[in-house]
């Protein structure tokens, strides 16, 4: 039996709501300014629905501070049955005493098997961490965590504490972490992937690690770490505006190869001031997973050019199972015959069913587009395509031609161009 879900947008509504019920129940009460008293009053509702399974609450931007957080969990505590929280906390000043508070009632919840918990934007730091493991660590019934933390005062201790906890959760079968614009440093990673490392269950995993001062020794041990999760057939890491760079970029796709079921893969390197030396030397080691169908590959605002795209194109010419590619080199400078031969290196793709291309601002020109049309139509089987070339100097009379060459390409069922 499904039931129906309760939906509240407004505070007063939900205030007047007086039956207690099992259905789920979301709250949607974000940038709604909540008074110290809203909070008291919110909470002491939420003490009526004991038997609760399924709970969303949405307060982000509503700056409830430790105070508030503190107030927030007295109504948490009545919960004990529920098996799937969402709690959108972002924007809260939120410091490590209501970290703390919410790690006691999350503890308190033994049942729990989903968690979404959204912290970013405040003011966690280390301490705050050491709480919130604490109780991951007594939570051992969970089975998906979605952890987002980015933009915190997060250090590698905090990291370091995290990833113990952490640890205790062996049911886990899907891991999103995003500690995005912390401190954790190559030490902060190398202990998150000790930990990842022991989760024979996990099989999909988001980890987005973005500007954390993290160098090419701590990302290669990372990567290195997390072969040994070896049922993961999902993987998604996010390693850009970090201090890996040309020389570090290279060690780092040898692991890949390991993985041995893995499926799905996404590597993000956004503003890694990354060259086409680095592309190169990376294409020359980058060796498909035996089983991967799926590869996303995003060198979003970098310096490759029509070199490095030349060698990227090689690389991916061995990976002959993939049947979806996903390529996001937006603001390089490629150029026309870069992206030329890169769309040509495909041809080799036997299987490739799927392709996205977003190829925005890359000084192709007209010449390089119509030459692109050209190199897309030798990949044999592509049934699925999308295409971005935005920003590329390309000449007003020459893009419905473009478009043109595209649309008749006959293997296609479906296609998206964005010029």
């Amino acid at each position: 039996m499904i039931l129906k879900k309760l939906a509240f947008e407004d505070l007063e509504e939900f205030l007047l709501y007086e039956a207690s019920s099992d259905n789920p129940l979301e709250i949607h009460l974000r940038h709604s300014n909540i008074s110290e008293q809203g909070v008291q009053k919110l909470s002491s509702a939420l003490g009526k629905f004991t038997n609760l399974q399924a709970l969303n609450i949405n307060l982000r931007a509503n700056i409830l501070g430790d105070l508030g957080t503190s107030v927030l969990c007295q109504g948490l505590a009545n919960c004990t049955h529920i098996t799937m929280l969402e709690l959108d906390l972002e924007f809260n000043q939120i410091g490590n005493q209501g970290a703390a508070a919410l790690g006691s009632i999350l503890a308190s919840c033994l049942s729990l098997q989903t968690l979404n918990l959204d912290l970013s934007s405040n003011l966690i730091s280390v301490f705050g961490l050491e709480a919130l493991g604490s109780a991951f660590a007594a939570i051992i019934n969970l089975s998906t965590l979605i952890l987002r933390f980015r933009n915190n005062l997060i250090c590698a201790d905090g990291a370091c504490a995290l990833g113990s906890g952490l640890t205790s959760c062996k049911n886990l079968q899907i891991l999103k972490l995003d500690l995005q614009s912390n401190q954790i440093s190559s030490k902060g990673a190398q202990a998150l992937g000790s930990s990842l490392a022991t989760f024979n269950n996990l099989s999909n995993l988001i980890l987005n690690l973005e500007d954390n001062q993290i160098n090419s020794q701590g990302a290669l041990d990372l990567c290195q770490a997390l072969v040994n999760s070896r049922n993961l057939i999902i993987l998604s890491l996010f390693l850009g505006k970090n201090e890996i760079g040309d020389e570090g970029i290279s060690s780092l796709a040898i692991p890949f190869a390991k993985f041995s079921i893995l499926s799905t893969l996404k590597l993000c390197f956004l503003s890694s001031s990354l060259s086409s030396q680095g592309i190169l030397a990376f294409g020359s080691v980058f060796v498909s997973p035996a089983n991967l169908i799926d590869l996303n590959l995003s060198f979003f605002n970098n310096q490759i050019d029509g070199m490095g795209a030349s060698a990227l194109g090689l690389a991916l010419a061995k990976f002959s199972n993939l049947s979806t590619l996903t390529l996001d080199l937006r603001y390089n400078q490629i150029g026309g015959q870069g992206i030329s031969d890169l769309c040509s290196a495909l041809a080799s793709c036997f299987n490739l069913l799927n392709l996205i291309l977003d190829l925005d601002d890359n000084q192709i020109g007209t010449q390089g587009a119509l030459a692109l049309t050209f190199a897309l139509r030798k990949i044999p089987n592509l049934q699925v395509l999308t295409l971005s070339i935005n920003y590329n100097q390309i000449e007003n009379e020459s893009r419905s031609l473009i478009a043109y060459r595209i649309l008749k390409m006959k293997r296609l069922v479906m296609k998206q161009i964005y010029l």
